[in-house]
């Protein structure tokens, strides 16, 4: 009876999620017009991480984004921006120029070029301030610093380099940005079920000394350091 009883707890919390993405997806392709196709796989971002992270960008006026690792989330931010801040630019950083090729075309068909700056920083061994444990590798922080000049950050999502480049592959984006953070900002972590990112967040919150957020059964976690206004999605 008991595992009967679990059985049937998981298989409905699998059936929230499931709405509960699709409502998120549904929401956030309103910002493009139809007819348009933006590929969603196992390895994107999910569509709530990416509609809480547009309701931050307009709910808490963010204007200064940088991203580790590109994908769909790239080009629902880029609409969102062309619409309400075409002032405002994404930084995006990624280790494959292949990807970027790609993702530059995708940027073009939308006519978002202009509202993205690819950083290409291939992989490499992490100075020992920014390294955690048995990390090996993260993007050249020389590569990333020729472009980013003197710039600052209100928000940053982290969804790359991949989790299996190598342990703790994603630790070194707070350490790195710390610096550069704005006095109020936002700090997203994709891919929070797994173990090692569970550790990064904890480390995280250290280093900056901040609130994390953790919605219930979300995928990515959010650290900020003013609680302000709500921008937690609603979810039907």
């Amino acid at each position: 009876m008991l595992s009967k009883i679990k059985k049937l707890k998981s298989d409905f919390d699998k059936l929230l999620r499931l709405d509960r993405e699709s409502f998120a997806l549904q929401q956030i392709q309103k910002i493009f017009p139809s007819p348009f196709f933006i590929p969603v796989t196992s390895w994107s971002i999910s569509p709530s991480a990416v509609l809480m992270i547009m309701n931050d960008i307009m709910i808490n006026d963010r204007k200064h984004i940088i991203e580790f690792g590109s994908g769909m989330s790239t080009i629902y931010i880029a609409q969102l921006l062309k619409i309400y801040k075409p002032e405002s630019i994404i930084y995006s950083v990624e280790s494959d120029m292949g990807w970027i090729s790609q993702m530059e075309r995708d940027l073009q068909r939308y006519d978002l070029a202009d509202q993205v700056v690819f950083v290409h920083a291939p992989l490499t061994a992490p100075a020992a301030e920014i390294r955690f444990k048995d990390q090996t590798l993260w993007y050249d922080a020389a590569s990333i610093d020729a472009i980013l000049g003197d710039a600052t950050f209100d928000l940053v999502l982290v969804d790359g380099p991949f989790g299996g480049s190598s342990p703790f592959a994603r630790y070194s984006a707070v350490p790195y940005i710390k610096s550069r953070l704005a006095p109020t900002y936002s700090v997203y972590l994709d891919d929070v079920h797994r173990a090692t990112e569970q550790e990064i967040v904890v480390e995280w919150k250290n280093i900056l000394n901040c609130k994390v957020h953790q919605s219930p059964n979300a995928r990515h976690s959010r650290l900020h350091n003013t609680d302000g206004f709500n921008i937690t999605p609603i979810f039907l």
